[in-house]
């Protein structure tokens, strides 16, 4: 007979042994079933097979031993066991994702993880070094919290010192906003306004920069009255143009719809063919597939080239536009939001992410008992 590390001696020469993989612990665990009742259930740790209960035969007494689980069923409880560390990596990672990350509380959550007994399985092993993983996060990410809090109030400091200096900058550019959107909704597009709207963009950079984050919202609202107003212009010209666009999609939008269709139909037809038996139904089915698969060819031949007809119709107007725009000269001058007067405290460095590798070994920790099973039942069949 072969050897087992930590398996008693039971002299049976009929005894069955079986060993494998317990599909939720990743342990590898003996079975041994002999005479009329004797059975004996181990699971390796350390190298060696630790017993988790040994019924007796009547000729060796009859009585039952225990290991650490005292119960006839302990690969159940090692499974409830690691399912309930799931469960606690699971609430923690939720807790550590939500919008009010409360780092203390991830940490309680993580704690109750000790509190469930430890059988050092290997999917033990793994979720362990998860959970040291995570409290390690949690206290970067509260130190990192101190350090940021000094830089916010540095930030603040620097920044009401600013706001006075930037007060009558921001008057002055909410005041070419408010011009520029006057030009908007009156819709006046003769060459005087168009050469005002210009005019406003040269201005807007004397006036200066009133602190990176207003200004790009300053800018942003400027930028949608000019565009507004530049809009308008092209109106006319582009509706035409626009109403060729719809019934072209629409059409194309038809065939679609017969395309998926016809692609499911082939689908229903290729499954029938693989199941069919007499060769007169397969030349049947075979034909059907044929006349589908031209219809389809069609179709999305006819796609294909209304949307390159789009394309070209699309840079056919740009090109009209652009003449236009030209001829009425209402080309927009570029701005950039200047930086602000002195540079901003630096923030905190932001929350290490973890590789891709990492984050994705670690839900794959979470989700492998199930997936486990699932081969294990395959195997078992």
């Amino acid at each position: 007979m072969n050897s087992y590390a930590g398996v008693p001696e039971i002299k049976d020469e009929n005894k069955k042994i079986r060993e494998r993989i317990h599909y939720i612990s990743g342990a590898q665990i003996i079975e041994i079933t002999y005479g009329a009742v004797g059975y004996y259930l181990g699971i390796q740790s350390e190298g060696e097979y630790k017993l988790l209960v040994h019924r007796h035969t009547a000729e060796e007494g009859g009585n039952t031993e225990y290991g650490p689980i005292v119960s006839d069923e302990p690969l159940k409880e090692i499974e409830e066991g690691i399912r309930k560390k799931q469960e606690i990596l699971a609430q923690a990672r939720a807790a550590m994702q939500g919008e009010e990350y409360d780092t203390l509380a991830a940490d309680e959550i993580l704690k109750t993880f000790d509190e469930i007994p430890d059988r050092n399985t290997p999917k033990e092993q793994e979720f362990k070094a998860l959970q040291r993983s995570m409290l390690q996060k949690n206290k970067r990410i509260r130190e990192q919290a101190v350090l940021k809090e000094e830089q916010r109030k540095a930030r603040e400091e620097a920044r009401a010192e600013r706001e006075e200096e930037n007060g009558y900058r921001r008057d002055a550019k909410l005041e070419l906003i408010k011009e520029a959107k006057s030009f908007a909704d009156s819709k006046d597009y003769s060459r005087v306004a168009a050469d005002r709207m210009r005019a406003i963009n040269e201005e807007w950079k004397k006036i200066g920069p009133v602190g990176r984050k207003e200004e790009q919202t300053l800018w942003k609202e400027l930028r949608e009255a000019q565009d507004a107003y530049w809009q308008g212009k092209r109106e006319d010209a582009s509706g035409r143009h626009q109403q060729w666009i719809d019934n072209t999609k629409a059409a194309i939008a038809r065939r679609l719809t017969r395309i998926t269709g016809i692609s499911a139909n082939l689908e229903k037809l290729r499954r029938r063919l693989e199941t069919a038996q007499e060769d007169e139904k397969k030349e049947q089915i075979l034909q059907w597939i044929e006349e589908d698969e031209k219809q389809l060819k069609v179709l999305v031949e006819e796609k294909e080239r209304m949307e390159r007809e789009i394309e070209k119709g699309g840079r056919r107007e740009a090109r009209n536009a652009e003449a236009a725009a030209k001829e009425e000269k209402p080309a927009e001058p570029e701005v950039k939001a200047e930086a602000p007067a002195e540079p901003e405290a630096k923030e905190a460095p932001a929350e290490e992410e973890k590789p891709a590798k990492e984050a994705a070994a670690e839900e794959k920790a979470e989700e492998a008992p199930a997936a486990e099973a699932e081969k294990s039942e395959e195997a078992a069949e």
